[in-house]
């Protein structure tokens, strides 16, 4: 007794397989003279409008229930990352006087205005914790101002260079963090401007393991900020006299004050000993690992 499937059954069988390619083989020889779509369903004999693109006049090879214009097969999407183009677009990076113009038609004041806009976009970033797009937008803001930028706008360059340099240190791109910090120590400002990127070349020895490399850059940059600064005796233990004195004199000047006092004392204003601060917190991590 005959129990193979009949040619609806086979047609029916084929539409359930939507986005496989069925075989001519896989119909039974009742139905191989039928037209098959591109899908290798059986479709009708006469085309109608539509078919597997949305807009053409007609499908190629027929058209089945399946391929009807009601009935369209999806088209591939790729989804590309928003950031950093997002970001960009929240910060009014993006100014209408660069689209279409070449670089060096842009005037010195739009060029700076677009790498301030570059330069806070990228700031507000980093408070997010979104580094990688804090790196992309100071790199954007560094080409806004072009190869001329410190003559343009050193501040707006420095900032540019120091925060870049930390961003780049953050994301493990010490290549880049490198080159920005070899930049700013290369031009003719103070210790305090290259105070960041001093910070951010002593983290990224420590990162990579010098550390006696960290504290001998350290002790030189708080010299150089004419700040109090210990002998370098690296390798060598420190005498048990010189921890009691240093422990005294600590004593000395935090007085009878309470720990809520201590709390409660005004915001330290100095920026050079704000500096030296943040340099002695980066020497203590490498000290302890030099024993």
């Amino acid at each position: 007794m005959d129990v193979s499937p009949s040619p609806d059954v086979l047609e029916e069988e084929s539409y359930i397989n939507v986005g496989l390619s069925v075989s001519v083989e896989q119909v039974s020889d009742d139905s191989r003279s039928s037209k098959y779509d591109t899908l290798g369903i059986p479709c009708d004999d006469d085309p109608e409008l539509g078919g597997v693109l949305p807009g053409a006049e007609r499908s190629v090879g027929g058209v089945s229930a399946i391929t009807s214009p009601s009935h369209y097969i999806p088209l591939n999407q790729v989804c590309v990352p928003a950031l950093p183009l997002s970001i960009l677009n929240e910060g009014e990076v993006l100014s209408t006087n660069l689209v279409g113009r070449e670089h060096s038609s842009v005037s010195d004041d739009d060029r700076r205005a677009n790498a301030r806009s570059s330069l806070q976009a990228g700031l507000a970033a980093q408070e997010r914790g979104a580094f990688d797009s804090a790196a992309a937008l100071f790199t954007l803001g560094r080409e806004q101002l072009g190869e001329t930028g410190w003559e343009v706008d050193s501040e707006t360059m420095l900032q540019l260079c120091s925060e870049g340099a930390h961003a780049s240190y953050i994301i493990d791109d010490f290549d880049t963090a490198n080159e920005l910090v070899d930049e700013v120590l290369g031009r003719d400002i103070s210790v305090q401007e290259k105070c960041r990127v001093y910070e951010v070349k002593m983290l990224v020895e420590q990162a990579n393991g010098n550390h006696t490399k960290v504290i001998e850059l350290g002790f030189d940059v708080r010299r150089k900020l004419g700040m109090s600064t210990l002998l370098n005796i690296t390798g060598k233990r420190a005498c048990m006299l010189a921890i009691l004195v240093g422990y005294a004199n600590t004593c000395r000047a935090l007085g009878n004050r309470t720990a809520e006092e201590l709390a409660s004392l005004r915001i330290l204003m100095d920026e050079k000993i704000k500096m030296g601060q943040r340099i002695l917190r980066i020497i203590i991590y490498s000290c302890f690992q030099v024993g």
